[in-house]
Order: structure tokens, then sequence, then C-alpha cells
């Protein structure tokens, strides 16, 4: 019996000594990891001063010395059987790119001989259109107090989609578009404006909507690229603007928000009227007023970019309501085959007929989708050159079918019919494109960071 105590004494006193081993050795593995820990954070802590650091000294830089571009090529290309001479002019001081795929993004806006541009991040600058006819250029920084305007930091300390959306010259004021943080967590698109100035911008909140949508509700997809943002005149009292749903689908067709929709805001009052509704993501915008009515482009899902005719005269929205996300031709990503997309579908059928079902058909579509973007409507001399009168810019990846080039097409107001003209393919996701006095086309690459002129 004393035995067999001894046998059961000497197994337990085995079994605790491991039980304490592994207690001893866990704990110092637990010790050894909260060291790790610790480093690291002081590793990531240091990391972000030197980046902060960095960011500063490269924005001291090109606050000192601007923005210099220079002539990267100059070929000769046929644009729909007219021969043009295409030139690119590079810069590798603007970074923090905003898309994938992407170098930099910035939007530009002629007036007069001068030539204004803000990138995506913020930095606002100017150039003489002249410049273009150099082999390089400077481009001039203009400081403002934008920083101190907006609240959403993001837009100049991050490259995952905040930023700058729009930029507008209007009655010698510059406007900026943006994805705003209203309150925390929560935002929409808003506009802040400054008097023209080349020494100073003093910016001011102009527009400002109280409604906004969370980037973490469970119930809801977010996207802040789905953001609209563009600007456009109106007449002398107003201004038209595009405002994106953030993929909260379903308030594109609901009528107490601006979210999915085209709206008219008064320059003096700021008060806003809702001209159409069922838009996803607009990111090109023109008034034509010898017509009065808009060309608005329109990103669609996978599939679905939309070019659209909205009439300024009918202010009945039902009759103004153009589909989405009811009605698309696209499909929701991934497609109907995936599973995760039942619900979405069982809520936002995107039937194919958008007139069937009682919404406004597109003037064109395009399926795979471009990655549409900004447009313009030609001058009557590019028209007579060209045989069109609208060009429309791709944005998208290498190797799609239609990305990443120009695309011209012609609409008769008259016969209400539209045709499909030319594309040039130019391997560069071209974010915004502009008509000069001199009925040359300027655009910015943001693949490459560069300014190009067609001529």
């Amino acid at each position: 019996m004393a035995n067999k105590n001894k046998i059961l004494f000497l197994i337990l006193f085995f079994i605790t000594s491991l039980a304490l081993i592994s207690f001893i050795f866990n704990n110092k593995k637990i010790s050894m990891l909260k060291k790790d820990i610790n480093i690291l954070e002081n590793n990531f802590n240091e990391l972000s001063e030197n980046y902060d650091g960095l960011l500063k000294k490269h924005n001291n830089l090109i606050n000192n010395v601007g923005i210099p571009f220079v002539k990267t090529s100059k070929e000769e290309i046929i644009l729909n059987n007219q021969k043009f001479i295409f030139k690119k002019f590079y810069q590798e001081l603007l970074g923090n790119p905003k898309y994938p795929n992407s170098a930099s993004s910035v939007y530009l806006e002629p007036i007069g001989d001068k030539i204004l541009a803000a990138s995506a991040d913020g930095i606002i600058f100017y150039f003489n259109k002249f410049d273009l006819n150099q082999e390089n250029f400077q481009g001039k920084i203009i400081q403002s107090n934008i920083q101190n305007i907006i609240k959403n930091k993001k837009i100049f300390e991050t490259n995952d989609g905040w930023g700058i959306k729009g930029l507008m010259i209007f009655q010698n004021k510059m406007y900026l578009s943006f994805q705003e943080q209203v309150k925390n967590n929560c935002y929409n698109t808003s506009i802040i404006r400054s008097d023209l100035n080349f020494n100073f911008l003093r910016f001011q909140i102009f527009f400002s909507n109280e409604f906004c949508v969370s980037n973490n509700d469970e119930n809801e997809d977010f996207e802040k690229l789905q953001s609209g943002g563009k600007m456009f005149p109106l007449d002398n009292e107003n201004i038209i603007f595009t405002h994106g749903e953030y993929r909260n689908r379903y308030l594109a067709q609901k009528d107490d928000n601006i979210f999915g929709k085209i709206i008219k805001i008064n320059i003096h009052t700021q008060k806003y009227e809702i001209l159409s509704k069922g838009h996803r993501n607009s990111h090109g915008l023109v008034y034509l007023n010898s017509q009065n009515v808009i060309l608005a482009t329109e990103h669609g899902p996978q599939g679905g970019d939309e070019l659209n005719l909205i009439k300024i005269s009918n202010n009945n929205l039902n009759n103004s309501n153009y589909g989405w996300p009811q009605a698309s031709y696209g499909e929701h990503y991934g497609g109907k085959n995936d599973k995760s997309n039942l619900k979405r579908y069982e809520r936002y059928p995107l039937l194919k007929s958008h007139e069937k079902n009682g919404f406004i058909e597109p003037l064109i579509y395009f399926v795979p989708s471009i990655g549409i973007n900004e447009l313009v409507f030609l001058s009557n001399d590019l028209q007579k050159k060209l045989n069109s009168n609208i060009l429309i810019s791709a944005l998208g990846k290498t190797g799609r079918k239609g990305n990443m080039g120009l695309h011209l097409i012609e609409y008769s107001f008259n016969k209400k019919n539209i045709s499909y003209k030319s594309f040039l393919p130019l391997k560069e996701r071209v974010r915004d494109i502009a008509i000069l006095d001199n009925n040359k086309i300027i655009m910015y690459l943001e693949t490459t960071g560069s300014i190009a002129i067609l001529e």
C-alpha cells in the first residue's frame, strides 16, 4: 500500500512539475511577446514620426520650388481619322495617389491664359497655357488655408480614396468638392469656396449638408470612392453638383437626401433643389445652355457605365429618375453566381430595361465598364474636325477594352440619336480633360502623374 501511495505521489509530483514548467515557460513566452509588441509599437511610432517629418519636408519642397514638369514624349496620333500631336509632361513631386493604379490625381480648370490645378490631396497650383509649348515648365504653388477648413484630415494624409473630388472656377471664385466628415464616422460630399487669388486662397465652407452616412453601418455597404463631386455653372445664380451614394444604394431613390442625386445650388443662399435622382456615382457633368439640358457620366457597378441626359425644365422627380439601384445594365460585383449577392439582388435587382420599369434610359451604356469619367462638349471647330460633339475620358485598368483613353461620341439633339465614333487608347487613366480657347485638349494622366496636351 505504501509503495502504491509512493507511486501516486511521484506521478502527482511529475504532473505538477510539468504544469509548473509549462506555466513558467508560457509566462516567459508572454513576457517575450509583450517585449516584441512594445518594440513594434516603438518602431511604428518612430516610422510615423519619420513619415510625418518626410511629408512636411516634401510639402515644404513643393511650396518652395513649385512643381517642375518635363516633356517626356511627343508623337503624332490619329483620332477619328484626324491627325493630332500628343505631348506629355511628367512630374514626380505630386504623390499620395488616391486611386488604384495611379501615381497622383489632379483636376484642371482653364481661366484665360492660365490653367489652375488642384491635386486630390489639396495642393493647388497654376501654369500658363503657353508653357505647354516649352520643353519644361514650373507649376506655381498657391498657398491656402485648406487644411484648416477641411475637418477630414484623411484628405491630406492618406492614399486610400479620400480626397478632393472636383474643381470649378466660377465668377472669379474657386470651388473645391471633397468628402467631409460631418460628424464622427459620418460623411458626405461638401464644397469649399474662395475668392480667386494667385497668392493666397482663403477658403470658407460653401455647401455642406447635414445628412451623412456612416462608414461602420453593419446594414449597409460603404464606399468613399462613390462620392461624386463634379460641379458646373448653370446660370448667374446657380451651379449644378453631383453627389454619389457612397454605396448606400437605397438612398438614391429617396427624396429626403442628396445622395445619388444631381442638385442645383444657389451660390448666394446655398439653398438646393434636386434635379434628378437614381444615380450611383456621376463624375462627368456639362450644362448645355442652347439645349437647356445636362449631360452626365455615371460609373456603373460591374459593367453598366452610362452617359445620361437630364432635362432641366422637368421638375417632377418621378420623371427624372435614372433607375439606380433598381435598374442598371451592370451587375453587382461578383455577379448573380456569387452567393454573397443574394440579398443584394433581392433588394436591388438591377433590372436591365430602364424604360419598361419606369426609369429613364441612358443615352449610351458600356458593358463591360470603361471606367467612364470626365466629359466635355467639344467646341464648334473641334466638332467639325472630329465629326463628334462629346469627348469622354476613361479610367480603368490595363487590358480592359475601352479603358484608359478617350471616347468620341456624336449626339443629335434634333434626331435624338447617338452614335459611337472612335476610341483613342492612351494606356493611362485619364482623370480630367478640358478644352482650351485655342481648341487644344488638355488632360491629366494619373497613371504616371502627367499633364498631356492634344493639339
